[in-house]
């Protein structure tokens, strides 16, 4: 057996022993037990010691709270943190959105960050979590109910993102890259236009600008929030978002006037358009009876030239006025006339130019003759064997009767109609049905406005997430709750068995906190053994006890001063320090250093508070001690005095 078990028995037989044989024997072995106490003493102090302050600092929510604070975490997240994630954040979406100019956004994206949760919220919330939430983890409390307020943010969020980015000083930071993005999209499909566009990277801007103007955009903007946010923040039970459109027609006219007027536009319309017109109308070469041909090139020719591009780009903007009328709602149907009479008269007398031309060189080369030949070698409506002299090509004609001009209007200009009409039934199918019922959409959007309402959100959205936004509207209006019923069932969700094993654990630690301040008893039972046995009367026992706990005080101290100090710290340091090291990104860095420092602090404290405590029992085994060697100097002195001596007692 080992000699702890065996200790009762031998201060038994020793108190026996000592009235029956030497009393200083009994009393070194009395002492001799009093140290060999001390030896388990020290550890179990420091284990108590150690235990209830872990109770009070890691098992605090107070604690955290301070730590947080000391940190000055929440001004760290704006002053350091944020700062470094937006230097570091790429906003290169390729082409799949604008390309933001972060250093300028920059500055903003903080205001409107720091004003719409600024550091005081955070921490309010923060704190109200951990001081809410920690103690029902801890086993203090047996539920909890967390409300985080959300109303009031989103409207501070809302009037922060007007003031830094849709004020007029401000919105450019946004509709700039917008522009630039459309533009650089625009580029990318201009080969899937009806024909090749050769529009410039400033001439597409400039439209773009024209028909979506800053101002109103912006305006529109700032309009739809003021309509969602009441809605999101349920003070109003839907929303609608109306944009005018039919003030925006007018600059639309004026893009594709512009973009109709470039000689693109013309060649499309005069080869891929009139061409195929003229091909189906006039046919092959066109045979005249006199033995002239013209083809069907010189046909085209000749309608070019008696068709320019001014004349086509006037038609072209008499035409988008009727589609712009019809768009608007200021006419009920499209139907444009173009007249075109004195343009087919003007065609007929060139192409009449180019048939006497020919019919002249046909003439010119035919070999002279008498005029009983070229009366013998006639062939009625064709062309003489020869010519006699002193016959011009004019009488020639006139005595033949070769009619030029009428014989191209009879083949030629029936091809060609006085007025080319448009309807809505001809430019339905012209554009075909897709791009017929866009136009059908865009003049119902036009002529009522765009119109977007909560209804439509909701379609959009389907069941399942007009569940989640009717979820999120109702944190928004009330503030966001939390309680451990809720908690109870995310954990029950994932698993069933999930929240009575965390119930149970909960519990027991709650259970062991609140009894942690009873470990104390033990070591309080050491010390009135180790008094007892080492001690003979009340200020002698004071004085052993008081100094095995000054012992055990002091080498707490040693620990939580010179060895933490010297030895633990530094290598606390270098381990943490190797953390930061490993950070790639800048912002890994600044949280990781921050991170560091934060977990040093809460050492620091920790160690401060274990010294703390270390140096409050150093005090009273100090105490302890010298109040036994004031009282032990009395009793002498009384004794001196002729006092009676106190009995021993031990």
């Amino acid at each position: 057996m080992t000699l702890l078990s065996q200790a009762p028995k031998i201060v038994a037989k020793s108190l026996l022993w000592e009235g029956r044989h030497n009393r200083d024997t009994v009393i070194w072995v009395r002492r001799f037990f009093a140290v060999f106490l001390g030896f388990f003493f020290v550890p179990i102090f420091l284990a108590v010691l150690l235990v209830n302050l872990v109770n009070g600092t890691i098992g605090n929510p107070r604690f955290y709270v301070n730590q947080l604070h000391q940190a000055n975490i929440y001004n760290f997240i704006y002053d350091d943190l944020l700062p470094v994630a937006l230097d570091e954040f790429d906003p290169d979406l390729g082409k799949d959105g604008p390309q933001f100019d972060m250093p300028r956004l920059r500055t903003r994206l903080l205001a409107t960050a720091r004003q719409t949760l600024p550091p005081e919220y955070i921490q309010a919330q923060a704190e109200q979590t951990i001081t809410t939430v920690m103690p029902y983890f801890l086993g203090d409390t047996d539920s909890f109910t967390l409300t985080i307020p959300i109303k009031d943010r989103v409207k501070a969020g809302t009037q922060s993102v007007q003031a830094n980015f849709l004020a007029a000083d401000t919105f450019p930071a946004i509709y700039d890259p917008a522009v630039a993005w459309m533009v650089d999209q625009g580029l990318d499909n201009l080969d899937k236009a009806p024909f090749r566009l050769s529009l410039t990277r400033e001439e597409l801007d400039s439209s773009i600008r024209t028909v979506l103007p800053q101002d109103w955009l912006l305006a529109q903007t700032v309009g739809s929030l003021d309509a969602v946010v009441p809605y999101l923040t349920k003070e109003t039970p839907g929303f609608t978002i109306t944009v005018p459109l039919v003030d925006r027609v007018e600059a639309a006219k004026t893009v594709a006037n512009r973009i109709l007027s470039k000689p693109e536009t013309y060649d499309f319309i005069m080869d891929e358009v009139l061409a195929p017109v003229i091909q189906e109308n006039v046919g092959g070469n066109v045979a005249l009876p006199f033995g002239v041909t013209v083809t069907q090139s010189e046909v085209l020719a000749a309608v070019k030239q008696v068709v320019p591009q001014a004349w086509l780009g006037d038609r072209l903007t008499d035409l988008l006025e009727q589609v712009a009328a019809y768009i608007e709602g200021r006419s009920p149907t499209i139907a444009i006339d173009l007249p075109l009479a004195d343009r087919k008269a003007a065609a007929i007398q060139v192409i009449t130019e180019i048939a006497d031309r020919r019919l002249r060189e046909l003439y010119d080369r035919l070999p002279q003759c008498t005029a009983q030949d070229l009366v013998n070698g006639v062939v009625v409506g064709g062309i003489p064997v020869c010519k006699p002299a002193g016959i011009s090509f004019e009488d020639a004609k006139k005595g033949l009767g070769f009619d030029v001009a009428g014989s191209v209007t009879k083949l030629i200009g029936s091809s060609i109609p006085d007025q080319w009409t448009v309807t809505e039934a001809s430019l339905r199918e012209a554009l075909g049905e897709d791009m017929w019922d866009g136009l059908l959409e865009a003049r119902k959007q036009v002529t009522n406005g765009f119109t977007f309402t909560d209804a439509d959100l909701k379609e959009k959205l389907g069941p399942d997430d007009v569940s989640t936004l009717e979820d999120v509207r109702g944190w928004v209006a009330g503030g966001f709750t939390f309680t451990d019923k809720d908690l109870q069932e995310r954990l029950q969700e994932n698993n069933g068995t999930a929240f009575a094993d965390m119930d149970n654990a909960r519990q027991q630690l709650g259970t062991a906190r609140r009894w942690a301040f009873f470990l104390w008893v033990i070591p309080g039972l050491f010390l009135v053994a180790i008094g007892f046995l080492g001690g003979r009367n009340w200020y002698s026992r004071l004085g052993w006890a008081a100094g095995v706990l000054a012992v055990g005080a002091v080498i707490a101290f040693f620990i939580a001063g010179p060895a933490y100090s010297v030895v633990a710290r530094p290598e606390l340091q270098s381990a943490l320090a190797e953390v930061v090291a490993d950070a790639e990104k800048a912002t890994e860095k600044v949280a990781a250093e921050k991170g560091v420092s934060m977990a040093l602090a809460a050492v620091d404290a920790f160690v401060s508070g274990f010294r703390t405590k270390a140096l409050i029992a150093l005090l009273l085994g100090v105490a302890g001690v010298a109040t036994a060697i004031v009282l032990g100097r009395r009793s002498s002195s009384g004794e001196s005095s002729g006092q009676p001596a106190a009995p021993p007692t031990g």
